[in-house]
């Protein structure tokens, strides 16, 4: 039994599991402060994230954007805001995934193509993606 828990701790001490805030790194520079116009209908949704400034990794609320009509055959989004909205409860339960004790997330707002967003943060997580945080 000690074995298995050795084992165990020794594999996950080999995970990383931090996510650092590249914002001022010299690879993000270009980015920050940027601003981008979409080029297609999307939505913008309540989303959840890393935690960067707890003191124990946990998940945070964010904000996600998705565009509409998009995935493949196993997950898809609505064609448009309107197709969401006629059947809100159920694609608010086919896209958002909700864990005990949470409320059921759904689409916060439609973002029409054209917006301009703005780049605020560049996050990398430890599963070697990167996340780029948006403000207005």
């Amino acid at each position: 039994m000690k074995f298995l828990a050795v084992l165990f701790i020794s594999i996950l001490s080999g995970c990383n599991v931090i996510v650092n805030d590249k914002t001022n790194e010299p690879m993000a520079i270009t980015l920050i402060g940027s601003y981008f116009m979409t080029s297609k209908d999307g939505f913008l949704y309540e989303a959840r994230c890393a935690d960067i400034n707890a003191t124990v990794q946990s998940t945070e609320w964010c904000t996600g954007v998705q565009i509409f009509n998009s995935g493949n055959q196993y997950a898809t989004t609505p064609d448009n805001y309107q197709a969401y909205k006629s059947s809100q409860k159920k694609w608010d339960e086919k896209l958002f995934t909700k864990l005990a004790f949470e409320k059921q997330r759904s689409i916060i707002s439609p973002l029409p193509r054209g917006a301009i967003l703005k780049i605020t943060k560049l996050v990398r997580y430890p599963w070697r993606t990167k996340r780029l945080l948006l403000g207005n």
